[in-house]
């Protein structure tokens, strides 16, 4: 979510328990959250105790009131994109360990390839999806830094695969004689890779806990 400028009202007299809040974002983020959710936020940010109920039902999921009627919708394409996605993956790794066909390079990178994706379909697009459709975040502190890497990870080594299957074809092409690269060596270093260039994301993620603890 894009940063938001927060302005918290302090109470015009010792009896008045009201705040004001006022957030101003680069898009419409802010429309679908409930007022009695934004008034527990600015409680919390003032300083000031919050009503335990309110901070209870915060803390649990809170659908976006722009896809409540539609987002069964969505859980269905998803389902059906992550069940097809991990089955044909692991069909895929099956079949060219079944054949012993992971000798070759190219098939390594392959059942390389085949795992990013199933990391994708299994891991990756079912957080996605409940991030999209709730408001707010249920998922921990943990989730919060590594969900970016999880979701960027497998894209990187999916890209860094595809150069290094061209770069041994034009090896190859250039001069057929020449000896392949190794294909687990390469492999492994495309996931470390990955994981170096999703490094530094969570340096840039801010997690604050609004809730009561118990």
């Amino acid at each position: 979510m894009s940063p938001v400028d927060h302005n918290v009202g302090t109470p015009s007299t010792a009896g008045d328990e009201e705040f004001q809040m006022a957030a101003s974002t680069s898009g419409e983020k802010w429309k679908d959250v409930p007022d009695k959710y934004l008034l527990v936020i600015a409680h919390f940010l003032a300083g000031q105790s919050n009503d335990t109920e309110d901070m209870e039902r915060f803390n649990g999921p809170i659908l976006k009131a722009s896809i409540k009627s539609v987002y069964w919708l969505f859980l269905i394409q998803y389902a059906a994109l992550a069940l097809l996605g991990v089955l044909l993956n692991i069909a895929i790794i099956v079949y060219i360990m079944y054949h012993r066909l992971y000798k070759d390079i190219t098939h390594a990178f392959i059942i390389n390839l085949a795992l990013c994706h199933f990391v994708q379909c299994a891991l990756v697009l079912p957080i996605s999806l409940m991030v999209m459709l709730l408001q707010n975040w249920i998922f921990g502190q943990f989730l919060c830094f590594f969900l970016p890497m999880l979701q960027d990870i497998p894209l990187h080594v999916a890209m860094i695969s595809h150069i290094l299957i061209a770069w041994d074809r034009m090896r190859w092409l250039n001069d057929p004689l020449k000896g392949r690269i190794p294909g687990f060596v390469c492999c492994c270093a495309t996931w470390l890779t990955g994981m170096v260039i999703a490094l530094p994301y969570p340096i840039y993620t801010i997690y604050v806990e609004l809730g009561v603890s118990h």
